[in-house]
């Protein structure tokens, strides 16, 4: 199977899925228009690495492996795909920990006498 073949095996199975609709859904996940996914489809134009890079942000559970390499499943696990909303709110929290102390530490700047009470 070719890298494009394998590429639109991917688009079948997001389609099959729910996940994507239409071509013209394709095109705009990649940033490119529908002569230039045409061209694509009809192997004119090889995939290339920007069209996986756009093609993976969005759809996560595509295994690049097998996108690239058609090694493994087509499909990565739900448990497998990093959580980047865990770490988000991580970073939340530790921001907010962050201005709290800012904000303590101007307070003790300001008012030095009333150290002990904060």
């Amino acid at each position: 199977m070719t890298d494009n073949e394998r590429f639109f095996t991917a688009y079948n199975f997001l389609k099959g899925k729910g996940h994507i609709r239409t071509y013209a859904d394709l095109a705009e996940v990649l940033g490119i228009d529908k002569a230039e996914l045409n061209d694509l489809k009809n192997e004119k134009q090889k995939v290339s690495i920007d069209n996986l890079r756009s093609f993976i942000k969005t759809y996560p559970e595509i295994s690049l492996n097998w996108l690239v390499l058609e090694e493994g499943s087509i499909e990565i696990k739900k448990n497998n795909i990093p959580s980047f909303n865990v770490k988000t709110e991580l970073l939340i929290l530790q921001k907010e920990k962050i201005e709290e102390l800012e904000k303590e530490i101007i307070e003790l700047k300001i008012h030095p006498k009333n150290r002990d009470s904060i």
